[in-house]
């Protein structure tokens, strides 16, 4: 298991990197060539609207094609939970607003 290093501005990030390979097809070009990574996203609606919204963090598995590099993984029931609350304050809060 190594270590990958990627650096965003003056933040140096650490990615640990499985390198085991998926056996499964990429959705997008078919690849059998895909690794497992551990990632860290940070989730909100887009758009200037939304800028000052907190942010919700989601570290979790992801399965990226070394062909195209296409991403894909699964939002963690936790953090779907609170995605699906900030949605449902939203859309109560579009619709007080447009009446």
């Amino acid at each position: 298991m190594d270590d990958a290093k990627l650096t965003s501005g003056s933040d140096v990030y650490l990615a640990k990197q499985t390198f085991r390979r998926t056996g499964m097809q990429c959705n997008s070009c078919g690849s059998v060539n895909q690794q497992e990574f551990i990632g860290e996203m940070g989730i909100r609606r887009p758009g200037l609207k939304y800028i000052g919204d907190p942010v919700v963090w989601v570290l979790h598995e992801l399965i990226v094609c070394q062909d195209c590099g296409r991403a894909e993984f699964v939002v963690p029931e936790t953090e779907l939970e609170l995605l699906a609350k900030k949605a449902r304050q939203l859309q109560r809060d579009d619709l007080r607003f447009s009446s």
